[in-house]
């Protein structure tokens, strides 16, 4: 003689428990390509930034060397009484913008340099070589594994 028991009422919760395994799993993959995304934008506008800062500065190179020229002339131009002493302060005004520019446009590229660096994941302890101990968290791990309390050694 076999007896079968079969329930009769199980109230849902396996399949529940198994649908929302599954929207989980959908939760994760949609986070995970997000953030995929996020990351490749983030590399492609710091690429962006920096490609246009480099144009910056070469701009910036010119403009200068010419605000200089400029300049010269008109300095030659006050010591031969051909200009006055307000042309060469206002072509002096125009060197100095343009030499602040093309030390904004360096800022911008070496600042643009490092947000790239940490974009693609380089920006760190070991890619710098930098004379710092490193974090090993297998070391940390084991070193305070066993302790009930406080704060390790």
């Amino acid at each position: 003689m076999a007896f079968l028991r079969v329930p009769i009422y199980q109230g849902g919760v396996e399949y529940a428990g198994v649908r929302q395994a599954k929207q989980n799993r959908s939760k994760a993959i949609f986070s995970i390509s997000d953030v995929e995304r996020q990351v490749r934008q983030s590399v492609d506008s710091a690429y962006q930034a920096q490609l246009a800062a480099r144009n910056s500065i070469g701009l910036n190179e010119q403009q200068a060397q010419a605000a200089e020229l400029a300049y010269e002339g008109f300095a030659e131009g006050v010591r031969a009484g051909e200009r006055s002493t307000y042309d060469m302060l206002n072509a002096a005004q125009e060197l100095l913008r343009a030499r602040t520019s093309l030390n904004e446009s360096r800022r911008q590229y070496y600042t643009s340099t490092y947000e790239l660096m940490l974009a693609t994941g380089s920006l760190t302890a070991g890619s710098l070589n930098l004379p710092v101990t490193r974090y090993d968290p297998n070391l940390y791990y084991n070193q305070n594994a066993g302790r009930w309390f406080g704060l390790g050694q």
